[in-house]
Parts: structure tokens; sequence; C-alpha cells
């Protein structure tokens, strides 16, 4: 169900042209209500994002499961190293392009 909502001074304002509302489940589990999914274009898979401004409101977006967002940090890199600047990362690109084939 949508609820209108006005901003606290009384001036009237609309701060936000509709609300919805969902109850967290006893797994502090939401399902996002279907007009919500539909605004925001989330489907099945989609990650969503919740961020936090500074006036505590929660801001929600999605990445798109065929995102290539979404893979970020979805597989642990091969060998640990230390993080290496641009330059460096240019350097042994170069290398590896300029070295014979063995």
């Amino acid at each position: 169900m949508a609820n209108r909502l006005t901003n606290q001074q009384g001036s009237g304002a609309n701060i936000y042209s509709s609300a919805y509302t969902s109850t967290l489940s006893s797994k502090n589990q939401v399902t996002v209500p279907s007009k919500i999914r539909e605004i925001i274009n989330a489907q099945p898979g989609d990650q969503v994002l919740f961020a936090v401004t500074a006036d505590n409101e929660v801001v929600v977006k999605v990445n798109k499961k065929d995102s290539l967002l979404a893979l970020f940090g979805s597989m642990q890199p091969k060998e640990k190293s230390e993080p290496k600047d641009w330059q460096s990362i240019r350097e042994q690109a170069r290398d590896e392009m300029t070295a014979p084939n063995n």
C-alpha cells in the first residue's frame, strides 16, 4: 500500500511522491514491494545496493546481474600481492607483450 509522505516542518511539501511498506521477517529479511521492483527495474538475481545518506536515509539501487559491476569481488585474486601503481602495471604489460614467445 502506498502512503503519501510530507516533510516534518509542516510545509506540506512532499519529500517522496509515494512510500511502500514491507515487514522485517524473523530472519531480518524484507520483500521489496512489487511497485518498487518495477520502478527500479529489479529482476531475480540482481544485486540490491542499500546506501545510507548523512541524514540516515536509505537509498536503494540495483546492480543488474549481467553487468560487469555485479561481478566485482566474486573471485579471489590468483595470487596475493601488493597493490601496484598504473606505471608498474603498464611496464609489466609492455614487458609481457614484447617478450619473445617461448
